[in-house]
């Protein structure tokens, strides 16, 4: 049997120009068994499909009955089933721009419940399936040469085509489902990046256990796999999560190659399953990982050696190195400083042994003229921060949702020690944004710890170790505006009084103007909103555009917020104003009411930038505010405009693209 597909010239062929066809073309075939027309009105092809017999190669045979009754019901049947869940799909070019040839093809879709039908109409249709298993949905695609005189004619092909078992379009919104529907599961699945359309394949003996490991934010900055940058940067809301096939343990494997094989995800670097070798440095990286090795010539110890007899001490930047000078072997002097018992205790009988922990101290003032000097070490090391950055983080902190918190008691009932902290909350979308501020200051040994707190859409980022606390306070000392600077002396009160040797000096507030300094930028960060409102009815047509954030009137230490608030007001040509007074924590509200307010907002920001998704906002709402600026609005011609991009703003959006980032703030520069 030939299975022919030909793209009809005109709706008129007729069985004789056929007969003529196959008695030149194709000599070998004798007679037509019959005439499928499949007809979709709503294509620009009609095909003519043709089951014909070569009494030459093959055995005259047809699972399909020979009545032409039968025939008729059958191909009406199958056009109908390809008008239904069917495509055909006709190349604009007789070639692809790698060359490749380009064919005309069918496809018929069939659901995964449906299998014994696809394997009826198979059958019928007398094609092999060369899969030993088949899995979810089965494609059938027919071929053929584009040639208008039918001299070249290619035979039907049976391919596969891959639809997931389940799919999880929101991996963020769908996370309880996805663990909860996969638990105790073995089977594969798949990430797909929704914005550039990257997958990421993977198999496990327990579904839920594996997938749970994506969502630990710690996790994922423990391993440098190419799919879990790619979570870090573009946020679970971005991606899908697909689960491929449920299967057996023993197979897992196995099956996760066959689907790696046939789907070619770009985010597998290895292409090879379950390999421990997960992740693959591209030259570029390697090339920047040798020259950052190269510039790295300190290390976080130093090894001390006074040797008893001479009296001279030695300083070593590794045990090895101390080793080799002492012709000894680097085990037995790791053994020694591993276990002895005295900081005085004789090595080989000769040699006092120490390790000297060095500490990078930070600058105490914002003008890097005074030091720290950590009080475990002699080592001192003079740091110069960035003043943008530490006015940008000083407004992100004065937010609402950020605490600077101090001891009251210096151990907990269960006799754990109390330690300060800072904690800074970001909103769930705002997760790159967290995650390059934790990036920027652990860079300087600041071992800020990132964790979604449960009960509360955000994640916070923990800062509660003393070098890191010394380099918050470094960076935003001198740069508060609001009454949290009574909460940021009362830190450094708390330092000075365990270490004298610090003695932090405790900065005034800021009152410089707003546009000096990226503090407004930090704070609209944390509180601002930007708001597009739409009217459309039939007595108006109506467009606003306005910028507004708000406070509590009085903070949880009974201090105003009205004094800060009046100077953003007086930057936005606007008034503070009393909203909520009949609730228990009446608020503050600073609203731009006119263009000139906006235009001053548009202003700064473009000397300041935001850096998370209100960045993205802003630059909505600048779209809407630049058709103000004419002076001559015309909310009517405007508002289908307005609508579409107010749909793309706020909790309405869905796609996230942080290429603004790049310009983030650098404290090494």
């Amino acid at each position: 049997k030939t299975y022919l597909i030909l793209p009809a010239l005109n709706l008129t062929v007729s069985w004789e120009l056929l007969n003529i066809y196959f008695t030149q073309s194709a000599g070998n075939i004798e007679s037509l068994d019959f005439l499928w027309i499949l007809r979709d009105y709503t294509s620009e092809l009609i095909c003519y499909s043709i089951i014909i017999k070569n009494c030459k190669n093959t055995k005259m045979y047809s699972t399909i009955s020979h009545t032409q009754i039968e025939k008729n019901k059958f191909s009406s049947y199958l056009a109908g089933l390809i008008e239904g869940d069917g495509t055909i799909i006709v190349p604009k070019s007789e070639r692809s721009p790698k060359g490749v040839l380009n064919y005309p093809s069918i496809q018929i879709v069939f659901h995964l419940k449906d299998l014994p039908l696809a394997l009826l109409i198979q059958k019928n249709l007398g094609h092999v399936i060369n899969q030993t298993r088949v899995y979810n949905l089965i494609l059938f695609l027919f071929s053929t040469w584009m040639i208008k005189d039918f001299s070249c004619i290619n035979y039907c092909a049976l391919q596969f085509a891959f639809v997931p078992l389940l799919i999880y379009n929101n991996a963020d919104a769908q996370k309880l489902s996805i663990l909860k529907n996969n638990q105790k599961k073995a089977g594969i699945y798949r990430w797909v990046n929704k914005v550039n359309g990257k997958s990421y394949i993977g198999s496990a003996v327990n579904l839920s256990h594996r997938l749970i490991q994506y969502y630990n934010i710690n996790q994922l900055l423990l391993n440098n796999m190419t799919i879990n940058k790619a979570l870090l940067k573009y946020g679970y809301s971005n991606f899908s999560l697909e689960i491929l096939e449920y299967c057996e343990v023993s197979d897992t494997i196995k099956r996760e190659q066959y689907y790696i094989d046939k789907l070619k995800p770009e985010y597998n670097i290895l292409q090879v399953a379950g390999s421990s070798l997960g992740y693959k440095h591209t030259d570029e990286a390697k090339s920047k990982i040798s020259n950052a090795l190269l510039a790295n010539n300190h290390k976080a110890y130093s090894l001390e050696i006074l040797d008893s007899q001479t009296n001279t001490t030695t300083s070593y930047k590794s045990i090895r190195q101390a080793a080799d000078a002492l012709q000894v072997s680097k085990t037995s002097l790791t053994y020694h400083v591993n276990n002895k018992k005295t900081d005085t205790q004789l090595y080989r009988n000769r040699y006092v042994v120490n390790i000297k922990r060095g500490y990078h101290s930070y600058s105490a003032t914002l003008d890097g003229q005074k030091t720290i000097t950590d009080s475990h070490t002699s080592l001192v090391f003079n740091y110069n921060n960035s003043n943008q950055f530490g006015c940008y983080l000083a407004g992100l902190i004065e937010g609402s949702n950020s605490f600077i918190l101090i001891p009251t008691n210096e151990k907990s009932k269960k006799g754990i020690i109390n330690y300060p902290s800072i904690k800074i909350y970001f909103d769930l979308k705002d997760l790159p944004l967290a995650l390059i501020i934790q990036k920027e200051l652990n860079k300087h040994k600041c071992e800020g710890s990132l964790a979604r707190k449960k009960g509360v859409n955000a994640y916070i980022l923990t800062v509660n170790n003393k070098l890191g606390l010394l380099l918050l306070l470094s960076l935003i000392n001198g740069y508060m505006r609001t009454p949290k600077i009574y909460a940021l002396w009362k830190l450094i009160d708390w330092y000075n009084i365990k270490d004298s040797n610090l003695n932090l000096e405790k900065k005034p507030l800021n009152t410089s103007n707003l546009t000096s300094d990226a503090w407004l930028s930090g704070f609209i960060e944390a509180d601002g909103h930007f708001s597009v409102r739409t009217t459309k009815n039939d007595k108006s047509t109506r467009i606003e555009c306005k910028f507004e954030l708000s406070q509590r009137q009085i903070d949880h230490n009974g201090k105003s917020n009205l004094y800060f608030l009046e100077n953003i007001a007086e930057l936005l040509s606007t008034v503070v104003k009393s909203i909520r007074v009949d609730k228990p924590n009446p608020e503050y509200r600073v609203r731009t009411t006119n263009l000139k307010g906006n235009l001053n907002l548009e202003s700064y920001l473009n000397n300041y930038p935001l850096f998370g998704s209100k960045y993205l906002d802003f630059k909505c709402w600048i779209e809407v505010v630049d058709l103000f600026k004419s002076g001559k609005m015309d909310h009517k011609l405007n508002i289908e405009k307005v609508i579409k991009i107010k749909s793309n703003m706020n909790d309405k959006r869905t796609v996230f693209v942080w290429d603004h980032l790049n310009n983030f703030y650098n404290l090494d520069k």
